[in-house]
């Protein structure tokens, strides 16, 4: 279910960067996730069953992974095309790095339990959007996603977007 939500959220994620830049989005996506995160912990101490802790658990997930795209573009536009295929290695090995985090995870786990370990990533997650939202600062191509938006084309080549192409055959 989460990776059919994902795909809605990141329509709806790019078509917001437009507006309000794309790190903006992602960390407030990133946000919410954190939010639902705690609320999961608070929802499941409040005893509530565990079919609506979980379907949190679902909603969280897909918020928190839909801005991939967008960050990804951040990355690739703030890098030299020459440096472009060391950040895409050193993204492969992050996406590694899961297993060794899910490690950490049962450590923490056996020792103080998994609510103690779910506030614990909840608090990671948000320390790690601080990057992101200091480059929503400089953040250019919100800009230029606007500009696209109004004049209905693709920016510089003079293409008209999508929507203006799609005929009605009927």
């Amino acid at each position: 279910v989460a990776p059919v939500l994902q795909i809605f959220l990141r329509k709806a994620a790019q078509r917001m960067s437009g507006f309000f830049g794309r790190c903006s989005v992602a960390v407030a996506y990133k946000w919410f996730g954190v939010v639902l995160m705690i609320a999961m912990v608070v929802k499941f101490k409040q005893g509530l069953p565990r079919s609506v802790v979980c379907a949190i658990l679902v909603v969280r997930t897909a918020f928190m992974n839909s801005p991939a795209a967008l960050t990804n573009s951040v990355l690739m536009d703030n890098v030299p095309k020459t440096e472009r295929a060391k950040w895409a290695a050193l993204e492969s090995l992050n996406m590694f790095s899961w297993s060794g985090s899910a490690a950490l995870g049962g450590i923490l786990v056996d020792y103080r339990g998994i609510l103690f370990n779910f506030c614990v990533t909840a608090g990671l997650q948000f320390i790690a959007t601080w990057p992101l939202l200091f480059l929503s600062f400089f953040d250019t191509r919100r800009e230029e996603s606007i500009e696209t938006a109004r004049s209905g084309t693709r920016e510089g080549d003079g293409i008209p977007s999508q929507d203006e192409n799609d005929v009605d055959d009927g």
